[in-house]
């Protein structure tokens, strides 16, 4: 199909789809007498019918227009137009699937006057016991998987345009230029577009081949660094606690410090400044696109204390008590814990964190599950808050959790500390090569292995010290602690949270997410971690896996597959990290 065909193609499906909102929204309409959950159920079907619309607003604004200007889908390649075109058919078709849902409560199909979609309007009575036993049984249930699949490909299609577009945007960075493609700016921001390019542009903004830093020390920047004295009733929320909660200004904040050792000299200060400068700039960005980064008020340099101090904000609906997964993982095996299905849950939006990070050329470097923090939420709102439950405990863990442990994550590209640590409790989440004295530089597959060892923590409902040995000489040998976990994974994993939950843990353990990644040893291969595959292959084998155990009933789910490609870039070149969906 010519590039104008695929253009004209997939904007019809783009009004195909929009129409079926309407005919959904009809539906949930002229059913709402049926409980009070419709109000819900409609809003959300609205927000998602508006975030479609901003993807159509993105991809043809400015089609056909007389100054001979492209518009965003115009300026994709031939492969990327193809891939959103079937993204945006399979998601029509997914809507059209449900059309047996409005035939069973007596709604007909009707043209609707001028616009030529499908109108599902009342052919009789819908308040029958006899329809309402079967709303309550069945479909309400698959109206609610409905509303989970518009959420589903609205995510995958704007996933697929913003990683084409970080793509493009690192290339040209490269070549020390600007994006070479105009957005529309609302589109962009609703759907976060714009936060990811900006983030991803600070992340990497000198990529000459000098320290990244120095850049950032001699540029124009906004300072987020704010007196330590403003920071109030600061302190450690439970004995032992790596945290300290207070106030700053009108928020309760949790604070999240470094510590370094002796003075620094002017050198240093200013190195240091802009990299947190750096840092908190970014988490500003992320915290808006995805909600287990918390949002970063400003940095402190803590001089009673020797450390550098991020300050981050608790939401104002939650306790701040602070309980990290760490303190609720067992040390041994026990007959309760968390749920398998909520498990599932928790490990597919931890992975899709860690992928965001990466997906703008930043890594966490310090992941681990004491940097995992739960909040209950306040006595006022906790009879809504549908904690997560512990089975034949009583006991809940809350629903919202955060990653912390950010005073330690850096640009990919840029230098990476060398210093030798003996500590167990946190060498067991750190890949091999990563021990004492590093071998290797941090790189985003060091990210994926401990991320493993969370999953694996998950998995078996216990923390990883207690799955390896820690006294003789074996607990201090980084490959029989690694050698030890993926034995735990191999043999009793499968059996607690299944074969696919298994597989995807063993790959971030071993590295495995393509033949030019990693070996099943673990070690890493080639020089250059941000190969092309690692990205995709990680997507594909573990976050989309993780997705279709935590959200089975969605038949978007089940319908999606990432698969990678090289996308070659305008004017030849590196090809960069790029994703794709392949449909099957």
């Amino acid at each position: 199909m010519e590039v104008a065909g695929l253009l004209l193609g997939t904007l019809s499906t783009v009004e195909t789809l929009l129409n079926a909102y309407k005919a959904v929204q009809e539906f949930v309409d002229d059913v709402k007498s049926f409980d009070d959950d419709k109000a819900a159920i409609l809003a959300k079907v609205t927000a998602e019918k508006a975030i479609t619309e901003n993807l159509s607003e993105l991809l043809f604004h400015g089609y056909g227009a007389n100054d001979g200007a492209q518009c965003l889908f115009e300026s994709l390649d031939k492969a990327m137009q193809s891939s959103v075109n079937l993204i945006f058919a399979e998601f029509a078709k997914n809507i059209h699937d449900y059309v047996p849902l409005g035939e069973r409560y007596q709604l007909t199909g009707a043209k609707s006057g001028g616009s030529g979609g499908q109108k599902l309007i009342p052919a009789g009575s819908v308040d029958s016991p006899k329809a309402k036993l079967r709303w309550a049984i069945r479909d309400k249930r698959r109206l609610t998987g409905l509303v989970g699949d518009f959420q589903t490909w609205n995510q995958k299609i704007t996933q697929l345009l913003e990683l084409n577009l970080l793509s493009r945007q690192l290339q040209m960075a490269r070549q020390q230029r600007p994006l070479d493609v105009k957005l529309q700016p609302p589109a962009a921001q609703s759907l976060g577009i714009s936060d990811a390019l900006a983030a991803q542009s600070k992340a990497v903004r000198n990529l000459d081949g000098s320290p990244n830093v120095q850049a950032l020390v001699a540029g124009e920047r906004i300072s987020y660094k704010r007196p330590w004295m403003e920071l109030r009733n600061a302190r450690r929320p439970a004995r032992g606690s790596k945290f300290e909660v207070g106030r700053f200004g009108d928020d309760a904040v949790l604070v999240d410090s470094k510590h370094f050792q002796g003075t620094q000299d002017d050198a240093q200060l200013r190195s240091s400044s802009a990299r947190l400068d750096q840092l908190v700039s970014i988490l500003q960005h992320l915290q808006r696109l995805d909600r287990a980064i918390p949002k970063c008020l400003c940095w402190m340099d803590r001089v009673d204390k020797g450390a550098h101090s991020l300050v981050f904000q608790i939401p104002p609906h939650l306790e701040p008590r602070p309980m990290s997964l760490f303190d609720a993982l067992p040390t041994s095996s026990v007959a309760s814990g968390l749920g398998l299905e909520e498990r599932y849950t928790m490990a597919y939006d931890l992975a899709a964190t860690v992928d965001r990070l990466h997906s703008v050329s930043w890594v966490h470097k310090n992941l681990r599950s004491d940097n995992i923090v739960f909040y209950h939420a306040k006595q006022s709102l906790r009879d809504g808050s549908n904690p997560i439950k512990e089975k034949r405990t009583g006991t809940t863990l809350p629903p919202d959790w955060f990653v912390y442990g950010f005073e330690y994550a850096r640009p990919v590209d840029s230098y990476t500390s060398l210093k030798s640590d003996a500590n167990l409790e946190r060498n067991v989440y750190r890949h091999p090569q990563r021990w004492g004295v590093p071998t290797d530089a941090f790189a985003p597959v060091h990210d994926l292995y401990a991320l493993g060892v969370v999953l694996l923590e998950l998995g078996m409902w216990r923390r990883a010290t207690s799955l390896v040995r820690q006294d003789g000489p074996r607990a201090s040998d980084p490959v029989e602690i690694r050698n030890g976990l993926v034995e735990r994974a191999k043999r009793h994993l499968g059996f607690s949270a299944g074969a696919r939950y298994r597989d995807a843990v063993l790959r971030c353990l071993g590295g495995n997410f393509s033949a030019n990644v990693g070996n099943a040893d673990g070690s890493v291969v080639g020089q250059d971690n941000r190969d092309v595959e690692l990205g995709a292959g990680f997507r594909s084998l573990v976050v989309d896996e993780l997705r279709l155990l935590a959200y089975p009933d969605r038949e978007s789910s089940q319908r999606i597959r990432q698969e990678s490609w090289q996308t070659p870039l305008p004017g030849g070149g590196l090809s960069i990290d790029m994703s794709g969906m392949a449909l099957v």
